[in-house]
């Protein structure tokens, strides 16, 4: 990772490493997945810096902030790394904020994990609970408008896409005249050959 604040708080987050770790046992073998990797970090690392810088704390720690009661301040930290524009309703980077979802589940497990390993009751629960509201709420509170946003992306850069009416008259012409000229040559005297050869290419014609 360039050395930036980014990957200094990503260096220095417990809970962030872990997750890192996970990411480069699964796919650190693949050289191509290392941007891969690097990405997601930078991912939580983003999130984790707005979080500091709303809560006042620049030191807090990924797993301080993983409290149920808190889930209201991760989704809006998500909100503002992702552009979420509160007058419209959409996403700057509505991807960012599907993918951030995805990543605090991943971490919430790696919190449960450690809870039940060192027998930290406390970090288990809240962990858990924290877990048990994004299944419950994200999709309303986050991914609902982040998903409308990708889909209302997608329709207006197909508008752009449509062909003129010219354009397609050109082709129904050019394919109507192909076809006649190889349906011509299967009720002609052609050879064996070509006469496969217009099979194939009346076809190909029919099926356009």
């Amino acid at each position: 990772m360039r050395n930036d604040e980014i990957s200094r708080i990503v260096k220095s987050d417990n809970t962030i490493l872990a997750f890192g770790e996970k990411l480069c046992t699964k796919r650190g073998h693949d050289e191509e997945q290392h941007n891969y990797i690097r990405q997601k970090l930078r991912e939580v690392g983003r999130l984790l810096k707005d979080m500091r810088s709303c809560s006042g704390n620049v030191e807090k720690s990924l797993e301080n902030f993983m409290y149920p009661d808190a889930f209201k301040f991760i989704t809006q930290s998500c909100k503002n790394v992702a552009g979420f524009d509160g007058n419209t309703n959409t996403y700057a980077t509505p991807s960012l904020a599907l993918k951030i979802g995805t990543t605090l589940q991943k971490c919430l497990k790696i919190l449960i994990s450690k809870g039940i390993e060192t027998s930290n009751r406390d970090l288990q629960t809240r962990a858990e609970d924290l877990s048990k509201l994004f299944e419950i709420n994200w999709t309303d509170d986050m991914s609902s408008n982040a998903l409308r946003t990708l889909h209302e992306a997608k329709q207006n850069s197909q508008k752009g896409l449509l062909p003129l009416a010219n354009d397609v008259k050109v082709m129904s012409e050019y394919l109507r005249h192909e076809a006649e000229t190889h349906a011509n040559t299967l009720q002609g005297s052609a050879s064996d050959c070509e006469k496969r050869q217009a099979w194939h290419k009346l076809s190909e014609i029919c099926l356009c």
